[in-house]
């Protein structure tokens, strides 16, 4: 869901100057302020100038470059976003809408940015409620959870590679990954699944065991990265031991995405 995500220092201007460009302000940058991602998923700015490196505090701006045009986009949001606000880019990166995350809909954390103008860049500011720097600020993270694309994918377009073709090979105990090679994508559509019950032929069943077997970590840009070990090979949290490191694309990291496959039937085990 997530191409690549940036952290920046700005001013009050939404819109105009290096805001005013999404592109620009990828590029420009910021050698004082940094997107940071936690492993429970969540994005935020460690700004050099400002109190929290966990969270989007005014004058600190997050930056998500989307995996495609979108006309709405689902984000969870922790901590206070006094005065916090949303900026909206098309495919060229020009700015077109605004918005103020206290306006939203708030549900158990979830908020929705919808558009009908597909938007292709968001930007998440800090703010303050009061005038410049005063008042109460803003320190909250966000973590993308949904995104509902313009233009639907091409079924035939996407990487529809079935497990039995990811080549595993489950040999000896010392054989490990070591090189970006090894890594497999899979992007999963509406009623796919990963069925890695085979591959997990050796594990008892026990909700306390599986990770032994299966665990998960962020990628870079957010996605979902699926460690496997068909022997079990993880007990001391070894994830070099893998057989297998899968790219789940388009698939947010946040702390239970594991469970979530697996309740939802995206991954089989058992």
């Amino acid at each position: 869901m997530i191409l690549s995500f940036t952290g920046h220092t700005v001013g009050a201007s939404d819109g105009q100057g290096t805001l005013g460009n999404a592109r620009e302000l990828k590029e420009t940058g910021s050698q004082s302020a940094a997107a940071v991602l936690s492993q429970s998923g969540f994005y935020s700015v460690d700004h050099q100038g400002q109190n929290d490196p966990d969270a989007i505090e005014a004058g600190e701006a997050l930056l998500f470059e989307l995996s495609g045009l979108a006309t709405a986009a689902t984000f969870e949001l922790v901590g206070p976003i006094h005065g916090a606000t949303y900026n909206l880019y098309d495919s060229d990166g020009a700015f077109f809408d605004k918005g103020s995350l206290g306006d939203l809909v708030m549900q158990d954390g979830l908020v929705v940015i919808e558009h009908a103008q597909p938007f292709a860049f968001i930007a998440f500011l800090g703010g303050t409620t009061g005038p410049g720097q005063s008042g109460t600020g803003s320190a909250f993270s966000v973590r993308p959870v949904e995104l509902d694309l313009a233009i639907a994918p091409d079924a035939d377009s996407l990487d529809k590679t079935s497990v039995e073709t990811f080549g595993w090979t489950l040999g000896g105990e010392e054989e490990s990954l070591s090189t970006d090679e090894s890594i497999s994508s899979y992007r999963l559509g509406d009623g796919d699944s990963l069925d890695l019950r085979d591959l997990l032929s050796q594990w008892d069943g026990g909700s306390d065991t599986l990770d032994h077997f299966l665990q998960v970590t962020a990628a870079e840009d957010g996605d979902t990265y699926l460690h496997l070990s068909a022997s079990g090979a993880f007990d001391a949290g070894e994830l070099f031991l893998a057989d297998q490191l899968i790219l789940l694309e388009g698939i947010s990291y946040h702390g239970s995405v594991l469970q979530q496959l697996i309740e939802d039937n995206q991954i089989e085990i058992e």
